[in-house]
């Protein structure tokens, strides 16, 4: 299958969210910061499998761990666990893939995530 295939070569892959009055608390498990690495997932899914309508796509991140905080930049490494599921009239499969994340404030205090496939 084509996206089983696809999600086994995530990349890199980089998201951005807008500024808030106040600036985001960082944190792995964080909401702000788990939707931007789904929406990173979801949009380098897309481009690389192309959009498809039928496939109805969700996302969920399961053990996450902090591995290191930079208690400079106040930045943090995170691993998840990457539950991608795939569902249509044909299929119901749940792929999964251990990924890591960077998770940091712009100087605009914008949050800003990298996403790795596992190494």
């Amino acid at each position: 299958m084509k996206y089983g295939t696809l999600l086994s070569a995530l990349g890199v892959l980089w998201a951005l969210s807008g500024c808030s009055e106040d600036p985001p608390v960082l944190a792995c498990d964080g909401a702000q910061t788990t939707s931007l690495v789904k929406e990173a997932v979801h949009r380098t899914l897309l481009e690389q499998a192309g959009a498809d309508d039928s496939v109805d796509i969700s996302y969920q991140l399961h053990d996450i761990q902090t591995l290191e905080n930079d208690t400079q930049t106040g930045g943090l490494l995170c691993r998840a666990d990457l539950a991608v599921n795939l569902k249509n009239e044909y299929m119901d499969e749940t792929l999964t893939r251990t990924i890591h994340y960077s998770a940091e404030l712009s100087d605009e205090d914008m949050q800003q995530v990298q996403v790795f496939e596992d190494y």
